[in-house]
């Protein structure tokens, strides 16, 4: 796993042992910095999710890199991680552990895509801030959705609970 500097440890050890209902808005650097941090670690855990393909192809990771990165639609890239998993005749005896490592990349994903691709809003009334999907006007921001600080944390800690257990899924394989 990659190590963070000290300022962002001292960030998550900040939130995790904070007050819980401190409010953070858009403009705070520590939403900035887990923002960072969320972004950046996506591509690594796309990466990751790349070999779980390779081994469900039978192939080299080179091979499932070409095949997931020329399919742009992240839905079509699971879809096919299913697929290869329930139907191609070599995988049969894959784990159950595979079902589950699709499901949590597509969980982590959805996230994903709020934080990337939403609107984001700070009630200058209470200082909470919000999302809501780009899909339409920006003035026309509804539903809101509640964001907090924690919840970028916890998806950055996810992230590396799911590229961890893609790495050992695969090096069990070698």
């Amino acid at each position: 796993m990659p190590k963070r500097g000290k300022r962002l440890d001292a960030v998550f050890e900040g939130l995790r042992n904070g007050p819980k209902n401190r409010l953070y808005s858009i403009e705070d650097p520590t939403v900035k910095e887990l923002l960072a941090e969320a972004i950046i670690q996506w591509p690594i855990v796309e990466s990751d999710f790349v070999r779980l393909i390779a081994d469900l192809m039978g192939a080299e990771k080179t091979v499932a890199d070409e095949v997931f990165y020329a399919l742009i639609s992240q839905k079509s890239r699971i879809a096919i991680a299913r697929h290869l998993l329930q139907h191609a005749e070599m995988n049969r005896n894959k784990e159950e552990n595979y079902d589950h490592l699709i499901s949590e990349f597509e969980r982590l994903n959805k996230f994903r895509n709020r934080i990337v691709h939403s609107y984001w809003i700070t009630d200058t009334d209470t200082g909470k801030l919000y999302t809501s999907e780009a899909k339409m006007e920006w003035t026309m921001c509804y539903p809101l959705e509640e964001i907090h600080a924690l919840d970028i944390l916890s998806f950055i800690a996810e992230c590396d609970r799911l590229r961890s257990r893609l790495v050992e899924c695969f090096v069990r394989r070698i």
